[in-house]
């Protein structure tokens, strides 16, 4: 996925790690965050995340920040479960808010 289509506001959920979104997209972003920054950067070392931005902290850090953000990265690399559980979340709370925009695949 590219930045540009992705419209203005974003919330992008790389679960497959770097397959569908490349640098030049969270490089893009506000704000890039990460389950496990040491486990990110361990999966860098092995060849993923390539030219990839340092994540800004991890996802704890990024609750409660003053302001919202127009464009996040949220790179969730941990159980796949987890990532399910909390990418379900996002999804129902966008649509209950009327926010966001499902794309075609």
């Amino acid at each position: 996925m590219r930045p540009e289509q992705l419209g203005e506001r974003w919330l992008a959920l790389p679960i497959d790690f770097d397959f569908y979104f490349g640098p030049d997209t969270v490089a893009a972003a506000d704000l890039f965050l990460a389950d496990d920054v040491g486990q990110f950067e361990y999966y860098r070392e092995q060849g993923h995340f390539q030219n990839w931005p340092a994540p800004e902290g991890n996802v704890g850090e990024g609750l409660g920040r003053e302001g919202s953000p127009d464009r996040v990265v949220c790179c969730n690399l941990g159980i796949g479960v987890l990532d399910a559980a909390f990418s379900h979340a996002v999804l129902e709370r966008a649509r209950a808010a009327g926010a966001g925009t499902e794309l075609e695949l």
